[in-house]
This record gives structure tokens, C-alpha cells and sequence, in this order.
């Protein structure tokens, strides 16, 4: 039984599968964490919205892929479903890595900005 429902992947293939998937893990992972740490940061909201969005698509993205590619070869799988799984393995891990970059430096700025200040402020009114 299980020979029939495997038989159109190969050991190659689900490798494969598999080490694409982490990237979309990954994503999810980073995603979540970030949407969790914004307040604590105390980073701008409009940051976690954008990383609830980012893990929303990587999610409708993955649902999408694994419904429409259900038993079907790469060459009958719905055009659909085939974008949304190009799209859940490398367009939207490398847009959440850009934007995960983007909100690292902007931490550090608001941290540096946070730790510059009291001294200029100190060094203006002597």
C-alpha cells in the first residue's frame, strides 16, 4: 500500500522536497518571531503587520501547493499550484530575509539613536 501512494517520487525527490520545505520553515519561523518581538523592541507596529502578512502568504502559499499537487506529476500539476509552491520555496523566503534584514537595522538604529541621545542632550545644557 504504501509502495502505491509513494511510487511516483523517488527517494531524489522527496529529498528534495524536503530540503525546499525548510526554507519555507524557515520563513515561518522568523516570520512568527519577529510579529512576536515587535512590541517588546519596540519596533514600529507597522512592522508586525508586515510580518503577519508575510507568514499569512507563506501559508496560503504552502496550502495552495500541497492541495493543487496532490498525487499528480510535475507536469500535470495545476499552473497554479505550481507558482504558489515556486513562490512558498524561494520568492517569499528571500522577500522575508530582505525585510527581516531591514527591520535588524532598523533596531539598531533606533537602539543607537536611544543611546546617543542622553549624551548630546547632556553635553547641549553645560
Amino acid at each position: 500500500m504504501i509502495r502505491l501512494l509513494t511510487s511516483s517520487f523517488t527517494r531524489l525527490t522527496l529529498v528534495g522536497i524536503i530540503n525546499l520545505m525548510v526554507a519555507a520553515a524557515l520563513t515561518i519561523w522568523m516570520m512568527f518571531s519577529l510579529w512576536l518581538i515587535v512590541p517588546l523592541a519596540r519596533l514600529p507596529h507597522v512592522i508586525a503587520r508586515v510580518a503577519a502578512i508575510l507568514v499569512s502568504v507563506e501559508l496560503l502559499a504552502l496550502f495552495v501547493w500541497s492541495f493543487g499537487t496532490e498525487r499528480c506529476n510535475e507536469a500535470t500539476c495545476a499552473p497554479l499550484a505550481q507558482a504558489a509552491g515556486i513562490a512558498a520555496r524561494t520568492d517569499i523566503p528571500a522577500l522575508s530575509a530582505a525585510f527581516l534584514v531591514f527591520a535588524f537595522v532598523r533596531l539598531w538604529r533606533g537602539q543607537a539613536g536611544a543611546r546617543r541621545a542622553p549624551f548630546v542632550g547632556s553635553r547641549a545644557r553645560s
